[in-house]
């Protein structure tokens, strides 16, 4: 049974693009335990990824950097060309210095390695949550299933 408190207006659909099926899966299996979050496609690149998010118009990209034909950076900056842009998030196993530098000028609001996905994804889920909610229910958090 899900004992988890559903705010439908901070509820997040997170699109992933990644060229990795096993971090796909992994990904959305950790972010099905928010009771706020609905992954709602997958893409395995970025011109796939664009496609599916002119057709969903999600709130949240969570995007690896590392893939071709287009880049998680290319993409970021079409991405934030569309109509109503998501929230982008870099999700990459080398998160440098210059990465992040060059995704903030880009416009993607944050860069998170792979390896601390777990711990990092959460906190960054309820600050773009935190923007995105009506000042109704600025008191509330994102969730996790019990």
């Amino acid at each position: 049974m899900d004992r988890c408190q559903r705010l439908p207006d901070m509820r997040l659909n997170v699109l992933l693009i990644d060229d990795n099926p096993l971090f796909v899966v992994a990904a959305s299996r950790f972010l099905s335990e928010f009771c706020d979050v609905n992954v709602v496609a997958a893409a395995g690149d970025g011109v796939e990824g664009l496609a599916r998010a002119r057709e969903l118009n999600p709130d949240v990209v969570m995007i690896d950097q590392g893939m071709s034909p287009l880049t998680g950076l290319d993409t970021v900056v079409s991405l934030r060309a569309l109509p109503a842009p998501p929230a982008v998030i870099i999700v990459t196993l080398n998160a440098t210095p210059q990465l992040r530098q060059a995704a903030r000028e880009r416009g993607c609001e944050l860069v998170i390695s792979k390896i601390d996905f777990t711990r990092q994804i959460g906190p960054a889920l309820e600050a773009l949550a935190a923007e995105r909610r009506p000042t109704a229910v600025v008191g509330s958090r994102i969730s996790v299933r019990s």
